[in-house]
């Protein structure tokens, strides 16, 4: 709920204004319900020591209620004065006169369609906050309603619920932690098949602690979708920029990223044709990231592949991340032709990634 819902179920009626004789609104705030933690309340303030908190409609005991609001009554003493009755039933009014229809706020945009259904891909990867849930999308928010497998870090199933109950979310989607290790990937591979097969909506959440993959250990089922015969169709929503999106991508925990900025033409002067002629033989294998269009890439493709023949590595191509076209093309470095890929469009924004193994 915000302020301007607030306002407009007591119209005409603003702060400052007086309500009866002697008796103003002060302020009209929205907060946190200290009866209802993690839920909305609006607090409308007015002289005399009257509070009058409004939440949306529920069992809970209350002075009265509207269609879609209870509103309850705070002030220090039992038993409300004359005064203090006036202002309740001018309010009341209000209130009857003006809740017509269900509240509507951005938390309803969940249920609206925003860039494909969440049936449109067989794993999610979906950041999440790092200390306050109002930083989740209104799109994570919606796949998370739809999703009917989560992949967790173990010891956040209180954080997702809190998340589930504070937006209502409804029932927390099956919970499945990460392995301990590598060495258990084939549990995640058997998981991630069997959901695929049902049908399932299944996604990787970073919960409370950002970035999956980064944060926590949401790369080892990144890792365990790499060996499955056939691939998962993967895709991603926004964790804040094109390149925080991309390493959710990464299935290594201790992959060193070097970002080189625009890949430009000519290829001369593109960040990443240089590094990748300094790259030396037994250096720390490094992840080289560039941004790009498919109009620059392919202008500096035939450059790019020259300078990388005799380079042992992978290079990625994570086209147009977070929206509908959202596609993830892999490529052996020695196995690169000299003629960029035919699907390139030019208005394809890229992120460009070349990892560099040694050794």
């Amino acid at each position: 709920m915000d302020k301007g819902l607030a306002l407009r179920l007591i119209q005409p009626l603003q702060e400052g204004d007086e309500v009866c004789p002697g008796h103003t609104l002060v302020s009209v705030d929205v907060h946190l319900d200290g009866s209802r933690p993690r839920k909305d309340a609006i607090h409308y303030v007015f002289s005399g020591n009257l509070s009058l908190i409004l939440t949306r409609r529920n069992n809970g005991q209350c002075a009265f209620q509207t269609p879609h609001f209870n509103m309850s009554i705070r002030q220090p003493d039992d038993v409300l004065s004359q005064a203090n009755r006036q202002v309740v039933g001018v309010v009341k009014k209000r209130l009857v006169e003006n809740d017509l229809q269900p509240p509507r706020d951005w938390l309803d945009l969940t249920r609206l369609p925003a860039g494909g259904s969440p049936n449109d891909a067989d794993l999610w990867l979906i950041p999440g906050h790092i200390g306050n849930p109002l930083d989740l999308s209104i799109r994570a928010l919606r796949v998370l309603q739809e999703a009917d497998v989560l992949f967790v870090e173990d010891g956040s199933e209180h954080a997702v619920a809190v998340i589930y109950e504070q937006f209502e979310l409804g029932p927390i989607p099956e919970l499945v932690f990460y392995p301990e290790g590598p060495h258990e990937i084939h549990t995640v591979i058997d998981r991630l098949e069997k959901g695929r097969s049902a049908g399932k909506v299944m996604a990787v959440f970073g919960v409370d602690e950002g970035i999956p993959g980064i944060c926590d250990p949401g790369w080892l089922v990144i890792r365990a979708a790499s060996h499955l015969v056939v691939p998962l169709k993967i895709r991603s929503l926004s964790a804040g920029s094109a390149l925080s999106t991309s390493l959710m991508y990464i299935d290594s925990p201790d992959v060193p990223v070097i970002f080189l900025g625009l890949l430009n033409a000519p290829a001369h002067t593109a960040q990443i044709i240089k590094m990748l002629r300094q790259v030396k033989r037994g250096s720390k294998s490094p992840s080289l990231i560039a941004f790009t269009n498919g109009q620059d890439l392919t202008d500096v493709w035939s450059d790019m592949v020259a300078v990388a023949k005799d380079i042992r590595g992978r290079l990625f191509l994570y086209k147009n991340l977070t929206l509908p076209g959202e596609q993830v093309q892999d490529f052996v470095l020695s196995d690169l032709s000299m003629e960029a890929p035919q699907d390139l469009d030019a208005s394809d924004k890229i992120v460009l990634r070349i990892d560099v193994l040694w050794g």
